[in-house]
């Protein structure tokens, strides 16, 4: 017996280190493609619970709208410090009061377009009303309606309210692919 390892003893150490190197190979592959899968699927749910819908709102309306607007018609200027619920409450009111809704489509269109960055990967729709007599009358909308038969999520806040009559906002939340969990 001496100290240098046969040739049959080389052969298993090969052998070993093979099974081992395929070992750890099939750990690591099955890891990455858990990953991937759950990336390609996108969110657990086709829409959000009604708790984060109530936070993404509640994020949109405490926010500054970080934009100055004058509405010429109105002579109104919005200097981009008020909060996105401030800038909704006057054009409610305005639009209670019988404005055209025309004169607040750039402001609307804003609001929408940094509601829908907010709330990615869901199609975000956003509705004023007032609120009369136990019901609610829309003043406007901006967004995709949802289509029917889509699961919604939506959420509502109250803006206050204008010569007794409630303004209320509300944020409505669709999937924005019909094929979701579909990978590409």
């Amino acid at each position: 017996m001496s100290g240098t390892p046969r040739v049959c003893d080389q052969a298993q150490l090969a052998l070993l280190d093979a099974m081992v190197f395929f070992a750890i190979s099939a750990v690591i592959c099955a890891t990455l493609m858990a990953h991937a899968a759950t990336q390609l699927t996108g969110p657990d749910e086709a829409v959000p619970s009604p708790s984060e819908a109530d936070e993404l709102l509640a994020a949109f309306l405490g926010s500054s709208i970080g934009r100055e607007f004058v509405i010429q018609s109105l002579e109104v200027e919005v200097t981009g410090y008020e909060r996105f619920s401030d800038v909704l409450f006057m054009v409610s009111a305005m639009l209670l009061d019988g404005e055209d809704l025309g004169s607040f489509a750039e402001v609307m269109s804003y609001c929408h377009d940094v509601l829908d960055g907010l709330c990615e990967p869901w199609s975000s729709m956003l509705r004023l009303s007032s609120a009369e007599d136990g019901s609610l009358r829309t003043l406007a909308e901006v967004g995709e309606q949802p289509a029917a038969g889509v699961d919604t999520c939506a959420s509502s806040q109250s803006l206050g309210a204008s010569d007794g009559t409630g303004l209320v906002v509300t944020l409505v939340l669709s999937p924005t692919l019909l094929l979701h969990g579909v990978g590409v």
